[in-house]
Formats: C-alpha cells, structure tokens, sequence
C-alpha cells in the first residue's frame, strides 16, 4: 500500500486527513492528561483504534511502558504506520480480549486508557463491560485511575455540521439494523460512573471536554456508510438509503461534518 494511503473501516482512504486528525487527537488528550504525570509510567492502553492514544502516551512516558491491547489483530497494522520505529519500542501490541488480561499480574499498571474503547464492547464482547472493568481494577496500582474518554450519546447540536452528523448516524443505525449487524452502545458519563462504582472504583469524577470538533474523516466514515448499504438486498430499500447518504452528502460540503460532544472520567483503586 502506497505511504500516502492509510486502511480505515476496511477501505484505503488518503493519508492527511487522518494526520490533521492526529493533532485534533492529541489536543483531546492533551485536556485529558493535563493534571496527569504520565513520566516513568506503565500504561494500559485498552482497545488500540487507530492508535493515536497509544502514539500521544508513548510520547509521554518517558521510560515507561504502553501496552496496547486490542481483540482485533487488524489494528495494530494501522498502529503501526503512525507510531516512528523509535516510539514503538516504548509499546507492546497484544492481540487478546479486555474481558480476560490473565497474562498481566495484578497491580500492574499505574493508568488504565480507555480511549473511546468502552461504547465498542456491546458491538465486539456484547455483555462484556462489567468484565472489563473489572480487570482493569485488577490490574490497576492502589491508587491507579482508570481513564475514560467517551462521546456523550445524546446532545442537543450546535451547528449544521453537529445536526448532519446526527442525521448520517441514524442513516447508519437503520443500515446496521437492514443487515442484522450488532451496533455500539453509547454511555452516559453516570451510566459509567454507576458501573465503575459497583466495580469498586472510589473518587470519579467527570467533565465535559468537548463540544465536538470539525472532523476531516468523517466523509471517509460516510463512504463506509455508502459501502455497506450497497449490501442491503432489499433493492428498492438500498435505493432509498443510498439517496438519502447522497442527499446530506450535498450539505456535508457546504457545512463539513462535526463531531459528538465529547467527555472524560477518572476513578481511582483505592
């Protein structure tokens, strides 16, 4: 694959919106872990994405070590491509499921990052996010956090770009519900804080740190939307899906797509 070219949703897309995505990631963690000495730190970076969590606490532990863990194997290719050979020493890949970490002893890890991790699990482990939690609890340091970053399910939309996004992402539950695909599962920052109570966390806290940004990959998100309504039988129903994508497609480049509203929480092991 050609170096200007990135694989994302299974599709190859041009690399550079996704690198001005990068610096839009890095200034969210950068409010994530403002009061956080992240220096000489072992970090638990749970659920790898793409990799930009992984990349910023790389950069920042200085003798350190990440670990990235991810269910899907897949990932750690595009982690690869935006982590330097220098970076990638400070991580460890680990293809394993976040619901049994038995590998790792416990209190091992001084942070836990679960960087839009959480609202995949119904979709890959269905039923697993208590059991997740629980191991990070256990893996955790007396005194260690767990660190969580998530988009708020439900918000009222500032702007044309905010309201498209709400409008493609209904398109998208209806395409995933067509073709019988499991979706994620959004959290209110209470429903979480209520959760990792019962797990055993003490002193959560949570604050909004996000009103949603103009994002430069969501299109290529719209073009895996377009991608899998191709897939609906239902011919007149795919018809009908695919005018609507390219309906608000019109309006996506007049307005350009913003993100959710965005927060992040903090527990401590006690």
């Amino acid at each position: 694959m050609s170096e200007d070219k990135i694989t994302i949703f299974g599709l190859q897309f041009e690399r550079e919106p996704w690198s001005k995505r990068e610096k839009i990631e890095f200034a969210i963690l950068d409010k994530v872990y403002h009061s956080i000495d992240l220096l000489n730190k072992n970090v638990l970076d749970g659920g790898a994405g793409i990799g930009y969590s992984a990349k910023y606490l790389a950069l920042h532990i200085g003798e350190g070590l990440v670990i990235s863990v991810d269910i899907d194997s897949e990932s750690f290719k595009t982690v690869r491509k935006i982590v330097n050979k220098n970076l990638e020493a400070k991580i460890v890949f680990i293809n394993a499921d976040l619901r049994n970490l038995n590998f790792i002893k416990d209190e091992y890890f001084d942070f836990v990052n679960l960087y839009f991790t959480l609202h995949t699990v119904e979709s890959t482990t269905p039923g697993g996010l208590l059991q997740i939690l629980k191991e990070a609890y256990r893996i955790l340091k007396r005194k260690g956090k767990v660190i969580i970053v998530e988009n708020y399910p439900s918000f009222k939309p500032i702007d044309k770009a905010q309201e498209l996004l709400m409008e493609l992402s209904t398109i998208e539950d209806e395409i995933m519900r067509v073709l019988s695909i499991r979706k994620d599962r959004e959290y209110q920052p209470k429903e979480l804080l209520n959760i990792l109570i019962q797990t055993g966390f003490k002193d959560i806290i949570y604050e909004k740190i996000s009103d949603g940004v103009m994002d430069p990959t969501l299109i290529n998100w719209v073009s895996y939307l377009v991608r899998r309504a191709k897939e609906i039988r239902d011919k007149e129903l795919k018809e009908s899906i695919l005018n609507r994508i390219y309906s608000k497609l019109k309006d996506v480049k007049t307005y350009g797509l913003r993100d959710s509203p965005l927060y992040v929480l903090y527990a401590v092991k006690k």
